[in-house]
């Protein structure tokens, strides 16, 4: 449940004593991840009016006006779910049977682990970071083939990175592993007979436990107390609580737990600004759109009506009576167009807008320095999004009691990042090619890049491909000569065909 939690609570996020605690890291980010998650939900509610403020004299109603006719472009949304979307081609390598077997509903809400896996780097690449989580039903483990009887098996959960408000970690076997950590969980109470409202919760997690915590009081002079409301073990495969709680942190640009700026805060504050100067351009549009009627009529009666319209007539009774319309002339509109175009630009070079077809203009040099620049990104993106993974798998493993071989974790499809080489770069290379001036590996490799090849099959295998192809054909067409040497391929017809006597 996305909520902009911490500002809601009215507990103590300084006072180290209470599970609201909210650790430094975290509360130099707050601010930043309201901005995101404002432009993730695409200004709903007040937010379209916190990012679009009231200018100094401008009226109540044409400020009310000028935000209504205000809109919110998709950028930010769309550019975070295009990188997700990419990350979200992969193939499990070593995964545990058990979990490949539920990966249609690996959450227990429905939810495969495909698109689990897109809501996890769709969080990760707007937050910087989020918690994911291997948790088992309540009630002591049985044998594994009882269990599988009864469908009783882990799942996969995941937390916001706001909502993960304190942790500690230890150094265990040369890595930092997290001994502790407090998630923050909003749960619906009655209120009133037919109403319900949203209380906090804390659940804290620390070696094998967990208990969800509830803070009472105001803060007067009673202060506030801290009240167990549930609590239980992460019990493994041999019904004994787990050693650490069953947690990892999944961070796209690889930081370390609850640590990473926010990767993608850039190209929300670009949809932002797109967004208020779109708001001025359509203002001006609106006050240059509209003609003002003026009238020099200094002979007529004042309670003579004057009525406009295409059945409508002006009685003008002294000579230099006169009627005409003023237009302003909206010199700044030009401007404006300019700078949202700029803004555009940059908008497009932080998403993958240019692997489209409208980035015409492009020469194929800024093309491939675009598409190094995002294989990094995305290279990096997917190591660390397969290091997590394989996390996940040791920790599943320790609910079933199966072994996760060394090397588990993700293997990303080829030809994924390498698209923007632009088409008519190809269609030059294959020129060359056909005259000779050019490798056909060459050629294969921005295939590649182009997304051509199918999924799965790199440029060196397509490459090989051919080259059994091409050895195939040659035996076709030129069969290899008989041997004369060889009494089995020696000819026994004579010139004309005739068997030799």
């Amino acid at each position: 449940m996305q909520v902009k939690a911490i500002q809601k609570i009215n507990h103590p996020t300084d006072n180290g004593e209470l599970p609201s605690f909210v650790h430094p890291t975290l509360a130099e980010n707050l601010s930043d991840l309201d901005l995101v998650d404002d432009c993730w939900e695409q200004l709903k509610g007040e937010a379209k009016k916190e990012h679009l403020p009231k200018e100094p004299g401008e009226p109540v109603a044409a400020y009310k006006n000028r935000v209504r006719r205000s809109s919110y472009p998709s950028f930010y949304r769309d550019g975070i779910i295009a990188f997700s979307g990419i990350l979200s081609r992969y193939e499990l390598r070593k995964a545990p049977e058990s979990l490949v077997s539920a990966a249609q509903n690996i959450d227990g809400k429905g939810n495969s682990l495909k698109k689990w896996g897109m809501m996890a780097n769709c969080l990760g690449f707007r937050h910087g970071g989020c918690v994911l989580m291997a948790d088992m039903p309540g009630g002591k483990p049985s044998s594994r083939s009882d269990e599988r009887a009864a469908g009783r098996r882990p799942v996969l959960t995941m937390a916001e990175r706001r909502n993960v408000l304190n942790w500690e970690e230890e150094e265990i076997g040369g890595r930092m592993v997290p001994v502790r950590v407090t998630i923050l969980e909003w749960h619906r109470v009655k209120s009133g007979k037919y109403g319900v409202k949203l209380e906090p919760r804390y659940r804290v997690m620390e070696g094998g436990e967990w208990q969800l915590l509830e803070i009472r009081g105001t803060g007067g002079k009673d202060g506030f107390s801290v009240a167990e409301v549930d609590s239980g073990q992460f019990l493994g495969s041999g019904n004994q609580p787990l050693d650490y709680p069953p947690v990892c942190w999944y961070s796209p640009t690889g930081d370390s737990f609850g640590e990473g700026d926010i990767p993608m805060l850039s190209l929300a504050n670009l949809s932002l600004d797109w967004f208020r100067s779109y708001s001025s351009l359509k203002e001006l549009l609106n006050k240059c759109a509209l003609p003002v009627t003026w009238i020099r009529d200094a002979g007529r009666p004042r309670d003579m009506p004057l009525v406009l319209g295409p059945n409508s007539w002006v009685h003008l009774i002294a000579e230099n009576s006169a009627i005409g319309f003023a237009e302003p002339s909206g010199s700044s509109l030009e401007q404006h167009l300019k700078h949202m175009e700029g803004i555009e630009k940059l908008i497009d070079k932080s998403t993958l807008a240019f692997m489209g077809e409208g980035s015409g203009g492009r020469t194929a040099t800024e093309a491939l320095l675009d598409s190094a620049q995002l294989q990094a990104t995305i290279t990096s993106s997917a190591e660390s999004m397969s290091s997590a993974f394989e996390t996940l798998f040791r920790l599943w493993g320790q609910f079933t009691g199966e072994v996760v071989e060394a090397g588990a974790g993700l293997d990303m499809l080829q030809g994924l990042t390498d698209r923007p080489v632009d088409d008519p770069l190809l269609q030059l290379a294959s020129t060359l090619f056909d005259k000779g001036l050019l490798m056909r590996e060459t050629v294969t490799h921005l295939a590649a890049k182009r997304g051509m090849l199918r999924p799965g099959v790199s440029a060196e295998d397509e490459a090989k491909a051919l080259a059994e192809e091409d050895a195939k054909r040659e035996a076709l067409l030129n069969p290899p000569l008989p041997d004369e040497t060889d009494p089995d391929q020696q000819d026994d017809t004579d010139a004309q065909g005739l068997p030799l006597v």
